[in-house]
């Protein structure tokens, strides 16, 4: 692997190690920009499997909510927010890639002028990421293309039993940083 950054636990105990990385794919290397599950409780060391469905993109860190369902940050200046569904319990080698759309704001990042309001709630979407494991850096273009909204390098990211909280590193007016909270839930979702 290479240049992982922050990752996050899984609900059922093991690691996700997150590449801040994306190569071109080329047969002569290793293609980047994954996630790979680590079980620190298993002694031996394991080949690394890249998790492809979780997407292929400048990964910084993950988190899960109360459906289990993970959400993953891009750290990058015009990042995307996503979540994962997996088909199965506990198995994140199957299932649909998602990124953020928040209603009416296709830029939450302020940098220009307050698109995005302090405090105040706004209903989000998910829109489905076809190609997900694309030979360049192309996951972002195809979320932006179907609406999802850009934010700020969103990097650190933690979940509690009702919300999933992001920090976007260089958001604002001053580029000083945002955070945002999802409350999900099992239909209607909100962005604050």
């Amino acid at each position: 692997t290479m240049q992982n950054c922050a990752g996050g636990v899984t609900p059922w105990g093991t690691w996700l190690s997150c590449e801040e990385y994306v190569n071109n794919k080329n047969s002569s290397q290793v293609s980047h920009g994954y996630v790979f599950e680590v079980d620190p409780r298993n002694p031996s060391l394991e080949s690394p499997r890249p998790l492809k469905k979780l997407g292929r993109f400048n990964h910084e860190a993950v988190a899960f909510d109360k459906f289990n369902n993970a959400y993953l940050t891009e750290d990058r200046s015009d990042g995307l927010i996503y979540k994962f569904v997996s088909n199965s319990p506990n198995n994140l080698k199957d299932g649909e890639l998602f990124a953020l759309k928040v209603k009416d704001q296709k830029d939450s990042r302020n940098w220009e002028q307050p698109l995005t309001k302090l405090q105040k709630p706004y209903e989000i979407e998910w829109v489905k990421i076809e190609d997900y494991d694309p030979d360049e850096d192309t996951v972002r273009q195809e979320g932006v293309s179907k609406g999802a909204t850009v934010f700020a390098r969103p990097e650190g990211i933690i979940a509690d039993n009702e919300s999933v909280y992001i920090c976007c590193t260089s958001g604002g007016y001053l580029k000083k940083g945002q955070i945002f909270k999802i409350n999900p839930t099992s239909s209607q979702e909100s962005l604050l």
